[in-house]
């Protein structure tokens, strides 16, 4: 026992799962020790007493006593046992070939000849020695070197794709170790230790949470806390039983020593009474007799070394420069008196890693003052514009194999010249000929920097330099920068040079170009570069953001007229592609009807009168905007909109609201979005950044808020932030940059002038300069990066008072003030004016409009309303605003009208579901999920609910009128499915287009767990799907899926490590077939060039049959057997029906893919990239 008074307790930190291995006798080599495991040989006395005392031979020693124990192997009979010379032998040694009778005399041989009773697999044997053994030996030694290579391949496989497995979470978490110095392992997911760890990394302050666990190693037993009134007594207690205590998700920026003060100086035993019973020999101790241990990574088993932290610093700061794996985030206290010569007291003498950042600027900058000060140089890049960049080889070789095998070439060029600098250093000069100045500073200086410094002038001469010597990082980075730099002139030509370089710049584009459809027909000089599939592509996609059909028109005539002699012929197969059900009638006569280019297309005109005569026979329902509505045909189906209208909150019928409505600009309806909250609000402010809703103060009916909730429209979830400083009713809010700015309003006790900001990142509101008068129920503006705040109530005065705050000296000033005094009105920025609609002058309600004209300085006058109102919510999409609900000075409304700034004139819209006033309302923009929040999304839903209810009350009643499936389709609640398992497979592209062009269906959705277990059943059991079947899910440009049928993504059953999007291709999605039935229908992303089988579906309510029944034939391009000349058979609609309802005919579908010409057809509408597919038939309307 050592003294505890004079000794230094230790705290550590070691691997959880580590062992105390034996060190060697000190002098004693390893074949004493293996005598040692097995007891003493024949050469030592039998009592084992001298085995500790065994003498080191010499080499010539052991040569002499091997050659003798040869001679003796030599010598003995190969027909009896070695050992007890018995003639019965059962067991025959692979190495020496010696023969033995029993288990006990096989070891005794192994002992005494000193053999492992392995084989050598290299000894040489001659033909005549060599044997049936020696040949199956040798032959199983190259099975397993066969094994060992593939299971090499196989785990480097595994280790390099483990590093995509990873959560977006814990990938974040690794890298923001990384920026503080911090190399963070991961464990695999399947540890105990992993599920466990909830360190995190907190978005909100930027901070890393830790768990900490403290491994107390010199802790009392329950034994010696049986007797601890004697211990605390005794001086010289040392205990080696262990107690462990973890705190979870503390952050980075807390201190060492806190930690441990609640274990080691707290007072309170009650607390935790068996903790600070066991820990009682550290609370003896205390705090400056710890030292805390933290254990050093990658040492091996055998070896042990720690840091030693300090407990005055915080978490942070004590793991600077340390390697840690994720079950390492722990601690452990050891109080002992041993050696602390494992312990590395000294952490600036540690090795730094090379995945420290601030290592690598060190060395960067070393290199960089070289090149400056011209030290070492050994190359001098020139062009043929005057460039000159002297700099390292070695340094500007990582820029690319292929330019370092060029550059080499040059440097060993016996025409090589050289020049000597004047601080003595020799360069070698390389010619770049179709190099530029500019560029080659940029790569030079890249070389050394690690990153690009371009911009758009630049960019383009550096792709080209980039493509021309294969330099892909440089060439990858130039492209991404192209990105931030799309425009309405440049996108096409952007969308082009995506594809041709596979990059995700094609993706970004063609979604640009989606977004900003009806610009870019109207201005852009290379619309006409497109292609006849790319235009068919985005005029058929549901998410193009037009706002009638005349604008895919308008399109359609544009592009034929770029190059009129050559594009005519594809007019009747670009008609055919119009949604004419939401075209008016009078359009399609007097514009359609009347082009020249259609009046010479026999084609088109019989595609337009077609359509014309089923016009009033698509579906009785229309939208508010008198257009025929449906899901199907394509023809009646509205588009997706870009820009969704959420109105939250409000008074209603006495009391404030937690209702949501959505509005879709399309079919001019207002939908219930039936999002759940708990907390009604009614005169609050709201706003939207980052596609994220904010809910600021207002009142809840009984008290003045300050609290501020936040809406994900994607996952329809709501998240508490931090509140604002003060309480704020009828308060006015702005959002300028990501940040939210909320001013004025009531506190339940008075008006206020106080301003506060909100910074979404930090979370965090403060204050700003205040108002230079109090004032409640106004609005707020922003224009030209300045907010505007005007009316509203001050004391009992309503204003007509206008303030501006400008960000450049954070002062408020005043303008002129509005004609009519106003209070709870509109007020918003359009067309470079500011509009105040509405309000309370204080005898009635108005709908009179005014704007002020900034260069006239005043306010001018606009058309009224049709409507009073105040208290309403106003949004601005484009050239037009929205004015939603309100008061009209008796009672809340439900009205919406539009403003068109173009024409000055006011429309009556369709109306909110319900009567509101004080309510907020903003724009979405571009969700991922918009259908949900539309026609489209809302009418799935509905007609799913129809379907079921139907069902069960009039399946009995109206047999004779149930829509039934069509031959060969499976029935599961409203939907039919075809489960295509012929022979051949599919990728998913020609999946879509059988399901499509064949059936008039689309690859299978999923929404629930039954309809999951279903397919499930019927496709790998009932139909004998083999490997994978593709179902309908696909990859966004958000890394969001989306359904082909653009139902809600609102179902999942993703397998563990799904989805992972393996190597940047995997973007469609399939079931997977286990012989494993616990695996069996997970799915999985998949590159969509796989080939599988597939599901189709429709759903009963769309009368698949009946479209295709009044659609004209369908026309396969066959291949003729004798002149291989290439020939145009039609397919009649019996033959199509007869295909369609007879599941035996599949094999005939697989025939026809088979012998139909090939034909190059891309799809845009789709995440990876473009893809070459087989065109297997097109259904002409």
């Amino acid at each position: 026992m050592s003294d505890v008074r004079h000794e230094h307790v230790f705290l550590f930190i070691q691997q959880m799962s580590a062992t105390n291995d034996d060190n060697a006798i000190a002098g004693q080599p390893i074949a004493g020790q293996l005598f040692g495991l097995f007891g003493c040989a024949d050469d030592y006395p039998p009592d084992g007493s001298n085995c500790d005392q065994q003498v080191v031979q010499t080499g010539d020693e052991l040569v002499a006593k091997e050659g003798s124990m040869n001679e003796e192997i030599e010598a003995i009979d190969a027909n009896y046992c070695v050992i007890c010379k018995s003639s019965d032998t059962k067991y025959c040694c692979p190495k020496c070939q010696l023969k033995s009778c029993s288990m006990i005399c096989c070891k005794t041989h192994k002992l005494r000849f000193n053999c492992n009773g392995v084989r050598d697999k290299t000894t040489f044997v001659k033909i005549s020695d060599f044997s049936q053994q020696d040949f199956l030996s040798d032959y199983f030694f190259l099975e397993d070197v066969d094994r060992t290579l593939d299971n090499s391949g196989r785990q480097r496989r595994a280790i390099i794709n483990s590093k995509n497995m990873l959560p977006k979470w814990l990938q974040k978490l690794v890298r923001e170790a990384r920026v503080r110095g911090i190399d963070l392992k991961i464990m695999p997911g399947g540890f105990k230790r992993r599920k466990q760890n909830t360190t995190c990394f907190m978005y909100a302050n930027n901070t890393i949470n830790w768990d900490i666990e403290f491994k107390f190693i010199h802790a009392l037993d329950n034994k010696e806390m049986k007797n601890l009134d004697q211990l605390l007594a005794d001086d010289l207690v040392v205990s080696h039983s262990e107690f462990s205590c973890v705190d979870r998700r503390v952050s980075e920026e807390t201190p060492l020593l806190t930690l441990l003060s609640k274990y080691i100086e707290t007072n309170d035993l009650i607390d935790c009474y068996e903790r600070n019973c066991k820990l009682v020999l550290y609370r003896k101790t205390g705090i400056d007799g710890i030292s805390v241990l933290f254990r050093k990574e990658n040492l091996g088993s055998k070896e042990h070394k720690y840091y030693e932290l300090d407990v005055n610093k915080t978490i942070k700061d004590n793991l600077v420069r340390k390697k840690m794996s994720s079950n390492e985030i722990s601690s452990q206290l050891s109080h002992s008196g041993e050696s602390t010569e494992d312990v590395v007291k000294n952490e600036d003498s540690v090795k730094k890693s090379a995945f420290n950042w601030e290592v690598f600027d060190e060395r960067a900058n070393a290199l960089k003052d070289l090149r400056q000060k011209r030290e070492f140089v050994d190359i001098s890049l020139e062009t043929e514009d005057g460039g000159q960049e002297l700099a390292h080889f070695a340094v500007v070789s990582a820029l690319g194999k292929y330019f370092t095998e060029c550059v080499d070439k040059e440097l060993n060029s016996p025409d090589v010249q050289q020049e000597t600098l004047d601080n003595g250093f020799v360069v070698k000069k390389v010619l770049l000929k179709t190099v530029t100045k500019s560029v080659l500073k940029i790569l030079v200086d890249c070389s050394y920097n690690g990153y690009i410094e371009t911009n758009s002038e630049t960019v383009w001469p550096l792709i080209k330099t980039a493509v021309e010597y294969e330099l892909l990082d440089v060439l990858e980075w130039s492209l991404t920068f192209l990105i931030r730099q799309l425009d309405v002139q440049n996108c096409v030509e952007l969308f082009h040079l995506g594809l041709k370089y596979k990059h995700q710049l094609s993706n970004a584009s063609y979604a640009f170009i989606k977004t900003n459809f009806t610009e870019i027909v109207n201005i852009c000089v290379n619309f006409w570069t497109l292609d006849l599939e790319e235009l068919k592509t985005l005029l058929d996609d549901d998410e193009l953001n037009i706002q009638t059909e005349r604008t895919a028109f308008d399109a359609i005539i544009r592009w034929i007229h770029y190059e009129i002699d050559t594009r005519k012929a594809h007019l009747s197969t670009l008609i055919s592609i119009l949604r004419f059900a939401r075209l008016e009638l009078s359009f399609i006569d007097n514009d359609i009807m009347k082009n020249a280019l259609i009046l010479d297309d026999k084609e088109a005109v019989r595609i337009v009168n077609t359509f014309k005569d089923k016009y009033n026979s698509f579906t009785k329902k229309k939208d508010g905007n008198g257009l025929y509505v449906g899901l199907t045909p394509v023809a009646i189906r509205p588009r997706i909109p870009h820009e969704i209208i959420l109105a939250f909150g409000g008074w209603q019928e006495g009391v404030p609201s937690t209702l949501m409505e959505a509005y879709d600009l399309r079919t001019n309806r207002w939908f219930d979005t039936k999002i759940s909250h708990d907390s009604p609000r009614a005169y609050h402010g709201m706003q939207i950044i980052d596609g994220m809703v904010y809910v600021i103060g207002g009142t809840n009916g009984t008290e003045i808020l300050n609290t501020v909730q936040c809406f994900n429209p994607i996952t329809r979830k709501w998240f508490e932030r931090s509140p604002m400083g003060d309480q704020r009713c009828y308060v006015s809010t702005v959002s300028i940059d990501g940040i939210i700015y909320a001013m004025g309003g009531h506190n339940g006790r008075q008006r206020i002038k106080t301003c506060e900001k909100y910074n979404t990142k930090e979370d965090k509101w403060t204050a700003f300069e205040d108002m230079n008068m109090s004032r409640s129920d106004g609005s707020a503006a922003v224009h030209q990066n300045k907010i505007y705040i005007a009316g509203g109530l001050n004391d009992q005065i309503i204003e007509n008072t206008v303030e501006c705050y400008d960000f450049r000296d954070n002062t408020w000033s005043f303008i002129h003030p509005m004609i009519t005094p106003r209070t709870s009105l509109g007020f918003v920025s359009l067309n470079q004016s500011l509009f105040a609609i509405g309000g309370n002058n204080g005898f009635e309600r108005l709908q009179s409009v005014e704007r002020y004209d900034f260069k006239l300085r005043t306010w001018l006058p606009v058309g009224n309303m049709n409507s009073k109102r105040s208290t309403f919510g106003t949004v601005v999409i484009g050239n037009q605003l929205y004015v939603i609900g309100g008061y009209n000075g008796q009672t809340p409304i439900c009205s919406v009208e539009r403003f068109d700034s173009n024409q000055m004139v006011w429309k009556e819209m369709k109306s909110l579901k319900h009567d509101r006033s004080g309510l907020a309302v903003c724009v979405a923009t571009g969700l991922s999920n918009s259908v949900d929040y539309t026609f489209i999304g809302k009418n799935k839903k509905s007609a799913k609910k129809a379907d079921k209810k139907s069902d069960t009350n009039d399946s009995k009643d109206n047999t004779s009128d149930e829509i039934e499936c069509p031959n060969g389709w499976t029935q599961f609640e409203n939907k039919c499915f075809l489960f295509y398992t012929d022979k051949s497979f599919l990728n998913f592209y020609e999946s879509h287009i059988v399901c499509k062009d064949f059936f008039n269906a689309t690859l299978v959705s999923i929404h629930s767990k039954e309809e999951q277990t279903f397919l499930t059943k019927y496709a790998f059991f009932t139909n004998k799907a083999q490997n994978h079947v593709w179902i309908g899910a696909r990859r966004t440009f958000n890394e969001t899926f989306v359904w082909e049928d653009n139902s809600a993504f609102n179902y999942t059953n993703w397998a563990k490590t799904q989805p992972n999007n393996l190597d940047g291709k995997h973007f469609c999605t399939s079931l997977l077939q286990s012989p494993n039935l616990s695996d069996l229908g997970f799915w999985y992303d998949d590159p969509c060039a796989d080939k599988y089988h597939f599901i189709c579906q429709i759903y009963l309510a769309d009368n698949t049959l009946d479209s295709l029944n009044n659609s004209s034939a369908l026309v396969i391009n066959t291949s003729a057997t004798v002149d291989n000349s290439t020939t145009e058979r039609i397919l009649t609609f019996d033959e199509l029906k007869a295909l369609h309802n007879n599941s035996a005919n599949i094999s005939t579908i697989s025939a026809l893919i088979s012998s139909s010409t090939v034909k190059e057809k891309q799809h845009f509408s789709y995440y990876n990239t473009v893809l070459t597919v087989l065109a297997v038939v097109q259904l002409i309307l």
